[in-house]
């Protein structure tokens, strides 16, 4: 499966599993090396409000996702730091 795959496969999921789900942004970047897609987005659960950041990558025939999920109006103060842990993630 290509990492293209992936990310489509949950991008058509996400509408279906999140309550007024909206595409924010997309990014292609480098995550620890490897080529990785990141998605953001909001919707709601129950009576919350989120904002969702998911990294999507592919490693050994593995596929891995990353989800940091907030309350849309704390995610900025803890965007930064779930970024830099994102960007401290590795596979040996």
């Amino acid at each position: 499966m290509s990492l293209d795959t992936l990310v489509e496969g949950n991008l058509a999921q996400l509408p279906n599993l999140i309550t007024d789900y909206k595409l924010i942004a997309r990014e292609h970047r480098m995550v620890a090396g490897m080529e990785a897609k990141v998605l953001i987005y909001t919707g709601r659960q129950g009576i919350f409000q989120l904002k969702f950041l998911q990294v999507y990558s592919i490693a050994g025939g593995r596929n891995y996702i990353i989800t940091f999920t907030a309350e849309e109006a704390l995610y900025k103060k803890y965007e930064p730091a779930v970024r830099e842990i994102i960007n401290s993630f590795g596979i040996k």
